[in-house]
């Protein structure tokens, strides 16, 4: 298994950088964001986008929430169906969050010390009620007791065959409960739906390997690749064997050092295997499954045989973390960022390294200034912090913290147990720049097209859910950019995202809109559009692209193609030519079609798609690649890149 950033392995080879990413949100309707005023000057640290989730993982929108941050707080109130973004410039100084319940009460719902950096959705979740429909208390005599709703539920599971089953209803003067049958809930491990049929794989690799279930749901999800619903793809890169494949992503290096294992599942069933049979066994979840801890537990092993710390006597949790590290880091890299063996890293390599994991979106040099000048703290500041994120355990577990009987710990704290070290210390507060305010609250920022100020810039992909067309085609490979069609005879100008008819399409950044209605004698890209998007308009990643691939423009251009009808209605100038419009990033602008040459196309199955390109000069339409870069570096969340 391994993972996506940027890393080399003590076999020395590597993995293609990422840059930070968040994942597609599920919601179109956001457009703008909230801003901590910032003291300190620079690009902010952190751009969150809040999530709230039921136990069961629906969405749900709070009316009421208050967020604090740097001792300033705020009250915002959000309609059905949107989510908050917001804009944090000091990392260091936290966040917490307050929602409204249902007797119109403010209660703390999440606090964090140390945000992560970069683009995140911050989801939220609430173990006590799934969400669905009006929550509000309702008059009326109550129905059911809560023991009567639990007794009920059980009973629907069972008569289920143990299926998922769930209930909510009103109970003891009107309020609302969600029970959820003891089947559900075994091993106190939380899946989302799609992923409920993996349970029984995760409990035993748990019981066999002497992990949590909830460990290896971690571990799992932080490698899986998504499908359109959420749950993890057993399928990934099937067509790419040389590619991290399958639910847990391994690469074939990491997969044989799996096979080698006597006690994985993989050995004891397919020793008797070709290699190439056996590699394809990425592609079975009890496999995978099995394969994660396995491995897992080798790097743990490897780690505890070369540090001589005493890895076995942590705590299932804590074991995820240093698995994770171990992976992250290579054993190499692990034990010289843990113990200085076999040399310290110099303040030169970490800060390289900050910088190449960070990416284009990151400001390493500020980020070390947080760490007294010291990169090497810095850079273990960012690892720990990050694994920190990746490896939530807590998410997967049923009860809340509240209820376990130890509280998981940081990275950070883990890594000082075992070296008998002191803990890395938290960064500063960024220096404050006394030439700016400090006694603005905070703003909601609505980014206009004309915008210059590229910190309030949010992206949002093409789709919600993007993922490279396969169908009707030779291979995923057709469908990308480049020389592709016709054994690389024939240029593909762009991408084609896979999306049944009628999907809804969102501008990109913000941007205007310029229309180009498939004219009756036909053409091949059917109703068009072009987003044309300013330097200044794009998040600092994109803004960084926009810079490689445009050096000489302060405009892009994105084009939309085979589209079924758009949200605006298109009005005409007296000279006959299409009136453009100014968008905000998310806007639904679109919906895909099969006009055009994708005439036919009128299901996945049958090829219909998005076809999306980026373009260096935006109204400019060439002949083969001229004018035009590849798409994909600039989607955020590819399903199957």
């Amino acid at each position: 298994m391994e993972d996506r950033q940027k890393r080399i392995d003590d076999r020395g080879c590597s993995s293609a950088p990422e840059r930070p990413s968040r994942p597609s949100d599920p919601f179109a309707s956001c457009r703008s964001a909230v801003e901590f005023p910032d003291s300190r000057g620079g690009a902010p640290d952190s751009l969150l986008t809040l999530l709230f989730r039921g136990l069961d993982f629906s969405l749900f929108t709070p009316k009421k929430l208050r967020v604090e941050h740097d001792g300033k707080s705020f009250t915002h109130e959000l309609k059905k169906g949107h989510v908050l973004p917001l804009v944090v410039h000091d990392h260091s100084l936290g966040l917490k969050i307050w929602i409204e319940d249902l007797e119109k009460k403010m209660i703390k719902a999440w606090e964090c010390d140390l945000l992560p950096t970069g683009r995140w959705n911050l989801s939220i979740d609430s173990r006590r009620v799934k969400v669905a429909g009006n929550l509000m208390p309702k008059n009326g005599e109550a129905k059911h007791t809560s023991k009567s709703a639990a007794k009920e539920t059980v009973s629907k599971a069972q008569q289920a065959d143990g299926n998922t089953s769930q209930q909510q209803t009103r109970i003891d003067g009107g309020q609302p409960v969600h029970v959820v049958a003891t089947i559900y809930t075994e091993s106190n491990l939380r899946l989302l739906p799609a992923n409920e049929k993996y349970r029984a794989l995760i409990i035993a690799a748990g019981q066999k390997y002497s992990l949590t279930p909830q460990s290896i749901a971690a571990l799992i999800d932080a490698e899986a690749a998504r499908s359109k619903d959420g749950g993890w793809r057993e399928d990934s890169n099937e067509s790419s064997p040389d590619k991290a494949q399958g639910l847990a992503q391994f690469f074939r290096a990491a997969w044989t050092d799996v096979f080698n294992m006597q006690i994985s599942l993989l050995c004891q069933d397919c020793k008797t295997m070709g290699k190439e049979q056996w590699m394809k066994k990425r592609l079975e979840a009890k496999y995978a499954i099995d394969g994660a801890a396995a491995y897992a537990c080798l790097n743990l092993r490897n780690f505890a045989s070369a540090t001589g710390f005493d890895v076995e006597g942590l705590a299932p949790e804590d074991k995820a973390k240093i698995a994770y590290l171990v992976h992250h880091e290579g054993l190499t890299g692990a034990r010289r960022l843990v113990q200085g063996f076999p040399e310290p890293y110099t303040n030169e390599k970490a800060l390289a390294r900050l910088e190449l994991q960070m990416g284009a979106s990151g400001d390493a040099s500020r980020y070390v200034e947080q760490y007294r000048g010291n990169s090497v703290e810095a850079y273990k500041g960012w690892l720990f912090d990050y694994i920190d994120k990746k490896i939530n355990v807590q998410h997967f577990t049923v009860q809340g913290a509240e209820n376990l009987t130890k509280a998981a710990r940081n990275t950070a704290d883990i890594v000082a147990s075992l070296s008998g070290q002191a803990a890395s210390p938290p960064p500063q507060p960024r220096k404050k720049d006394p030439s700016l305010q400090t006694s603005v609250p905070p703003t909601t920022r609505n980014p206009g097209p004309s915008s210059t100020d590229a910190d309030a810039s949010l992206w949002f992909d093409p789709l919600e859910i993007c993922t490279i067309r396969t169908a009707h085609l030779a291979s995923k490979r057709s469908a990308e950019f480049g020389w592709t069609r016709d054994n690389e005879k024939r240029a593909h100008k762009g991408l084609d995202l896979a999306a049944e008819p009628g999907t809804p399409v969102r501008a990109v950044a913000n941007g205007i809109v310029h229309f180009g209605p498939m004219p009756k004698s036909g053409a091949d890209y059917g109703n068009t559009l072009v987003l044309v998007v300013g330097i200044n308009d794009l998040p600092p990643d994109h803004a960084e692209l926009f810079r490689r691939d445009n050096p000489d423009q302060q405009t892009i251009g994105f084009f939309y193609a085979h589209l079924s009808e758009y949200e605006h209605e298109v009005q005409f100038a007296s000279n006959g030519e299409p009136i453009s419009i100014k968008v905000n990033a998310g806007d639904v602008i679109a919906k895909t079609g099969c006009t055009g040459n994708a005439k036919g196309m009128t299901s996945i199955p049958l090829g219909a798609h998005l076809h999306f390109e980026v373009r260096q000069i935006a109204l400019l339409h060439c002949k083969g690649l001229t004018n035009r870069v590849n798409p994909l570096p600039y989607i955020v969340n590819c399903t199957n890149p």
